[in-house]
């Protein structure tokens, strides 16, 4: 499916899925980093018990996703938590080209940052 055949929402859901999806291999890569300022996505992911999304009939999976994305940006979910601290990482700021040292990534050159 293309982009242009999505519609807002979708886009939106896929970006915020993207985020944790993000998150989760930043934990992997820089565990110390994350750890020390109590940032344990994973933790939080694996106690969600997100389903497998391929496990059920394609036609329910965009509604599980909206049911699951309002449960865990709630303001007060974990997992939201620690994705809104992941910004507040140097290293996450370095790799997501919002550094103020004026190096800009090719993530933010893309976007036409």
């Amino acid at each position: 499916m293309a982009d242009e055949d999505l519609s807002n929402e979708e886009k939106y859901l896929i970006g915020f899925y993207e985020k944790v999806l993000d998150g989760l291999i930043y934990e992997l890569f820089f565990p110390e980093d994350l750890h020390s300022h109590t940032i344990n996505l994973l933790k939080y992911v694996e106690g969600a018990r997100l389903p497998v999304l391929t496990e059920m009939p394609e036609k329910q999976r965009l509604s599980r996703l909206r049911e699951i994305h309002e449960r865990i940006s709630d303001d007060r979910h974990p997992i939201r938590g620690c994705l809104e601290s992941l910004r507040t990482l140097e290293v996450i700021r370095i790799i997501e080209g919002e550094t103020d040292s004026g190096i800009t990534s090719n993530k933010s050159q893309e976007k036409g940052e």
